[in-house]
């Protein structure tokens, strides 16, 4: 090695070890300057560790998991028996025999380990950006070892508040995940997201993976949203006003109203959807009850929209 060689650690320290022992070498930094002594009778070997799972001067931690990419996270058995027992057996299935340390390699990459290890002590794993892949994988992963989910993944805690960041982006992916473990309040978040999804875009896997109450509860919420926005915007204006010098027939302001809220009913005719706001609904027949001329037809046509913008609002949008 070179000394004064700089490392982009990306989250993990570089540790050497050499005649002196280990010594830290980073700190939160994501890019740092290393000093290695210029000793040419040294060997030195490197390793990787893990910022976060590091003993600094943490007596307690008598475990060290190795992932299948050689980064080094230091544990605690305690810690893993507190989650779950059937946890700590599989941990230990992986020790490495006959070593005076325990050391288990699993055979998983260093960031699905970084937020098993973050679960498992109750802490986010936020700060490292982990992908939507590896949160998906690390769940799988947690349930094999025997974790009670359910108790793990509650609104507020550190990896529920991670999974939830994807839903706008990968909404079928978290559903799917919840759906396949049945973490109904993460379920429910997502589904936010999948209201107008056409549910022929869901390919096979994901489809077994959601299973077939989950699925069901999203085309109920996709119906059930169509037919309350066609509902309400097939019911035209009712509530006339007295007559006046300009508007003295009944039958004008119904035609009048009537005409406009059914031009309204064709233009969101194109893209009507169970997802559709309350903005595109205030926009286009807004604009349409501004044409009325009579003033007053105007204010029942704006108080019709109203009440069927606080009926849109109200209608269940999760499942």
């Amino acid at each position: 090695m070179v000394a004064g060689s700089q490392y982009n650690l990306d989250s993990h320290a570089r540790y050497e070890e050499s005649e002196f022992g280990a010594s830290p070498a980073a700190s939160y930094d994501q890019t740092m300057n290393i000093e290695v002594p210029e000793k040419p009778q040294t060997m030195s070997a490197s390793i990787q560790a893990s910022v976060t799972f590091y003993p600094y001067h943490d007596s307690e931690i008598d475990m060290i998991v190795v992932s299948d990419d050689a980064i080094y996270f230091y544990a605690h058995t305690a810690s893993i028996r507190h989650i779950s027992e059937k946890a700590l057996e599989h941990f230990l299935s992986y020790a490495i025999p006959n070593v005076k340390e325990t050391i288990a390699l699993l055979p998983l990459s260093s960031g699905v380990l970084n937020v098993i290890l973050h679960a498992i002590y109750g802490t986010s794993c936020a700060e490292n950006a982990p992908t939507c892949e590896e949160l998906v994988e690390a769940v799988d992963e947690l349930a094999i070892m025997g974790v009670a989910l359910n108790s793990l993944i509650l609104p507020d805690t550190p990896l529920y508040t991670v999974l939830i960041s994807y839903a706008l982006r990968r909404p079928l992916d978290i559903y799917a995940l919840a759906a396949h473990h049945d973490l109904f309040d993460l379920a429910k978040y997502a589904s936010f997201y999948l209201r107008a999804l056409p549910l022929s875009n869901v390919g096979d896997e994901a489809a077994a993976r959601i299973g077939t109450q989950y699925l069901k509860r999203i085309f109920l919420l996709q119906m059930t949203r169509s037919a309350a926005l066609k509902e309400l915007v097939m019911s035209v204006p009712t509530d006339f006003h007295p007559p006046t010098k300009t508007c003295k027939r009944l039958d004008w302001q119904q035609r009048t109203l009537a005409r406009a809220w059914a031009a309204g009913a064709a233009d969101l005719a194109w893209d009507m959807a169970p997802d559709s706001s309350v903005a595109r609904l205030w926009s286009v027949y807004g604009r349409l009850g501004g044409q009325i001329e009579c003033p007053d037809c105007q204010a029942a046509f704006r108080q019709h929209l109203q009440g069927m913008v606080f009926r849109w609002s109200e209608v269940k949008n999760t499942i």
